[in-house]
């Protein structure tokens, strides 16, 4: 999410809110929720803090897939203004131009062709075909994984 932090602030678009400031108005006010981890909760921050939007959001990763969901949120309103959701199959590195659009689309800017391309993310008539080439390249995947887990499952029963 540093990552995410870092783009927004590379937009220029957007005012950001240092987290040293947030801990100091946190202490200030004696919130009991530190460790906030929910969108409410990210709302009653933004209004202790006298912010106009927040951004919450998730990223899990799974083996070799990771999601990354974001939400702007009006703080007045507790209502989502945008939401950005992902997903990421490949190595780590990769997640990495997907993040840097989802920056850009936060902060209400057009991404360039190519932010765009090395995102893997294409104009809808190239779509299909990146569609179709990722179904193939994830079951390759599938097949590769499941193939170096049966050959180190055989392994236990061989002798060298």
């Amino acid at each position: 999410m540093g990552y995410l932090t870092s783009e927004l602030y590379n937009t220029e678009a957007l005012i950001m809110v240092e987290q040293h400031q947030i801990d100091e108005v946190i202490l200030e006010h004696n919130y009991d929720r530190p460790d906030c981890k929910t969108q409410d909760c990210g709302v009653e921050i933004g209004m202790l803090l006298g912010i106009k939007n927040i951004i919450v959001g998730s990223f899990h990763q799974i083996a070799d897939t990771c999601s990354i969901k974001a939400q702007m949120v009006n703080v007045k309103d507790r209502e989502a203004e945008k939401t950005i959701e992902r997903i990421h199959v490949g190595n780590i590195e990769g997640v990495l131009p997907k993040i840097q659009v989802t920056a850009w689309e936060l902060a209400n800017l057009e991404p360039s062709a190519a932010m765009l391309a090395a995102a893997g993310i294409f104009p809808d008539g190239e779509e299909d075909i990146s569609n179709k080439n990722r179904w193939i390249i994830w079951i390759k995947k599938a097949v590769n994984y499941i193939a170096n887990r049966w050959q180190g499952f055989l392994s236990l029963f061989t002798k060298e």
